[in-house]
């Protein structure tokens, strides 16, 4: 039975026709981080089309719209945690007081006028 070399020769066939590159090793497929997403609609519709069902996939690196999800939302968290960082109006006492000692020497230094907001 040669079920699996057909599947790997429509899907091949899929990715040369959109000319991406595809790289098969025995049972696997070695294809761009942005092209997962394509491979597992391809391997579906290879499968559904030879076999008349779809074929469960697994994947042992993350898809490229996962990475980018990630990327974004902890570009999001970065972002939240350094507003609440410079925005956050509970500062300790410690801490006004270098603030105050560090804006008087840049006053004095000519760095800062005596209206700049502290």
């Amino acid at each position: 039975m040669y079920m699996d070399s057909q599947i790997t020769e429509d899907i091949i066939r899929q990715f040369v026709a959109e000319k991406k590159p595809i790289l098969t090793v025995h049972d696997s497929y070695i294809v761009k981080t942005k092209d997962t997403e394509y491979l597992h609609q391809t391997m579906a519709k290879a499968t559904s089309k030879l076999l008349g069902v779809e074929l469960a996939v697994e994947q042992l690196q993350p898809s490229y719209a996962n990475i980018m999800y990630a990327h974004q939302h902890e570009r999001h968290t970065i972002f939240d945690l350094l507003e609440n960082i410079t925005n956050n109006k509970d500062k300790t006492e410690q801490y006004e007081e270098r603030l105050a000692r560090f804006l008087k020497k840049k006053q004095k230094k000519g760095y800062l006028d005596s209206k700049s907001p502290t």
